[in-house]
């Protein structure tokens, strides 16, 4: 799915169960993505953030199953509540130092993430104390 360069958020709900949805192209003057926006599209294999992004709500990929890459920019600095959880294909997610707040259970039921973040980060100690598999990178890299 193309959406068009004027768009500026996607509501809440816009894109839940859409069953057969395996790509779409976000423009990066999207501002907003709304709780559940792509809840349990389960053919969603890869998406990109667009830069603009401050947060990733409740449920936004909630059960997309097929979920395997992620692009999430340096913009972003919350991830609510289930955002992610139920991705059982998601392996490696590469959270920047902007992330400051993650819910306990965004992750939930993802069995093969590890998520890439820098040493010492927010992201870091989230890994820590939730138990997620993890791996550091150096900035610029």
């Amino acid at each position: 799915i193309g959406l068009p360069e004027s768009l500026l958020a996607i509501g809440e709900y816009a894109f839940s169960e859409c069953k057969h949805l395996r790509v779409i192209d976000l423009s990066d003057n999207i501002r907003r993505i709304g709780k559940a926006a792509f809840i349990q599209c389960e053919r969603l294999a890869s998406i990109r953030i667009p830069s603009g992004i401050h947060e990733i709500a409740d449920s936004t990929f909630l059960y997309c199953k097929s979920l395997e890459i992620v692009d999430i920019p340096d913009s972003v600095s919350n991830i609510g509540e289930q955002a992610f959880a139920g991705c059982e294909k998601l392996r490696k997610l590469t959270l920047p130092p902007s992330v400051k707040f993650i819910d306990k259970n965004a992750f939930a039921y993802c069995p093969r993430l590890t998520i890439r973040c820098v040493e010492n980060s927010y992201v870091y100690k989230y890994c820590l104390v939730n138990a997620i598999p993890w791996e550091t990178y150096t900035l610029g890299r």
